[in-house]
């Protein structure tokens, strides 16, 4: 009897042995578990670090598993017949993570993705409805406010919107045009490239910042009531008329605080030293009339600006227009004085005929006779200025000699030409022979500055140039 128990017994051990080499359950076709209140299934592992997962596959093969890896504390669905690949995985927190552990991430996307037509993103939002929108939300537990970016790929309507809506006032903030590949800010359908609509009068639509050790400063564009403005840290600099094009420049306040000190340097003669000149336009074909830099700078270093690196000058021409004004003023002064000089020789003549008549009357009276007559002088018909002609020198200006052309009428009797500086001084008088056609005069002697030449036919100014002296 005894054996007979000991026998069963170790029948028995090799029959559970078998049962649990076995898998635990198989269904075949349809499985339901069904209660009458919650229906669970709980797969438990009793060892710690282990996995509790069920498998899926056909043709007698497990393709994809999922379940609990207890090495990792996350729940998996794996494409693999373990869970060793972190194809969806979520943290005991609730924490997500695609081809990857979610880490500290909400929600983690790990791929490699590929640009092109037929290429992969990490993420696609595709709406279904293909003249809407595809819209992805964002906002704060709380608080009325929401973000959305709203993407359309339609042919021949392609955009994608940032739109904001705080709960009462909403609109696009950012508009990408696809099609035409343009940016419009501020709820606008952008005509340009970049297209922004400025909201409030008084706030810049553009500004530029030079965040460096200097301070920051910032430049600003705006448009006011309809003219374009320029801002320098807040304060208007320069505008454009909308009605003229003109441009205007406003002055910082702080240059005019102090009393401006008078210009007493004399400008007319540099400013007469200037060489405008035809540069031509490459697009235009056109030319436009400017200054060379580089000969303003040799006149006057005062009258260019140099860009802050020092290697490029330019011309600030709206200074030009005070040295217009600073140049006629002295253009007038320059006429009074003749003028005062020519009322003083009149007065000068009319004193010396009075005086004259006194006398022819005096020595009447002395001699009892009439008064002498002076005989008078030959009469000589002058050359005709349609005769004459005087070209202007070349080179001009020059630097060490230029030569000046002219023709003189074949009833020239004398001829001479004079060279006078700017206030009218003769300074060289050149006599001129009557089958000379051209004259050459070296600068030796001669100062810099503008000079005045006439051609003096039988003693009367058949013409005049203006030639400079720049050595």
């Amino acid at each position: 009897m005894k054996k007979r128990s000991t026998w069963m017994i170790l029948g028995l051990l090799c029959s559970l042995q078998v049962l649990w080499a076995q898998p635990k359950l198989s269904v075949e076709g349809n499985g339901l578990f069904t209660s009458p209140a919650s229906t669970n299934v709980d797969i438990q592992n009793t060892d710690d670090n282990t996995n509790a997962l069920v498998r899926f596959g056909d043709n007698g093969a497990s393709a994809v598993s999922l379940g609990f890896n207890g090495n990792q504390d996350v729940f998996k669905i794996s494409t693999a017949a373990t869970l060793g690949a972190d194809d969806f995985t979520m943290g005991l927190t609730g924490l997500i993570g695609i081809n990857s552990l979610p880490g500290n991430h909400r929600f983690l996307i790990n791929h490699n993705s590929t640009s092109g037509v037929d290429g992969s993103a990490h993420l696609t939002l595709q709406e279904n409805n293909t003249g809407d929108f595809a819209r992805l939300r964002f906002g704060n537990l709380g608080s009325d406010g929401l973000w959305t970016i709203a993407t359309r790929a339609t042919d021949g309507s392609s955009r994608m919107n940032f739109f904001y809506n705080d709960g009462s006032n909403f609109g696009n903030v950012l508009s990408l045009d696809g099609d035409l590949f343009r940016v419009g800010i501020n709820n606008t359908d952008p005509e340009a490239y970049l297209h922004i609509k400025q909201k409030d009068a008084g706030i810049s639509a553009l500004i530029l910042e030079n965040d460096d050790q200097t301070g920051a400063e910032k430049w600003g564009m705006q448009i006011g009531n309809t003219n374009l403005d320029y801002l320098f840290e807040g304060v208007i600099r320069g505008s454009f008329s909308s009605a003229t094009g003109a441009y205007t420049a406003f002055p910082p306040p702080a240059a005019f605080n102090d009393p401006a000190e008078e210009n007493q340097e004399a400008v007319l003669a540099k400013v007469l030293q200037l060489n405008p000149v035809r540069v031509p336009q490459e697009k235009s074909k056109g030319h436009t009339i400017s200054l060379n830099p580089r000969e303003v700078e040799q006149v006057n270093p005062d009258w260019v600006v140099r860009s802050e690196d020092g290697e490029q000058i330019g011309i600030n021409y709206q200074q030009f227009v005070a040295l217009a004004i600073k140049s006629v003023q002295e253009q007038q002064q320059l006429i009074e004085k003749q003028e005062a000089e020519i009322a003083a020789l009149a007065a000068e003549e009319a004193a010396f005929e009075t005086r004259l008549a006194e006398l022819e009357a005096k020595l009447a009276q002395s001699t009892g006779s009439a008064p002498p007559t002076l005989p008078e002088a030959p009469v000589t018909t002058p050359a005709s200025p349609l005769d004459f002609q005087l070209s202007q020198n070349r080179p001009n200006p020059f630097r060490e000699e230029t030569t000046i052309e002219f023709k003189l009428p074949e009833a020239t009797v004398n001829a001479q030409i004079q060279l006078s500086d700017i206030n009218g001084k003769i300074v060289r008088k050149f006599n001129l022979s009557k089958n000379q056609t051209q004259l050459n005069i070296k600068a030796k002697d001669l100062e810099n500055g503008t000079y005045f030449y006439s051609l003096i036919i039988d003693g009367e100014i058949a013409g005049s140039q203006k030639m400079i002296l720049q050595k």
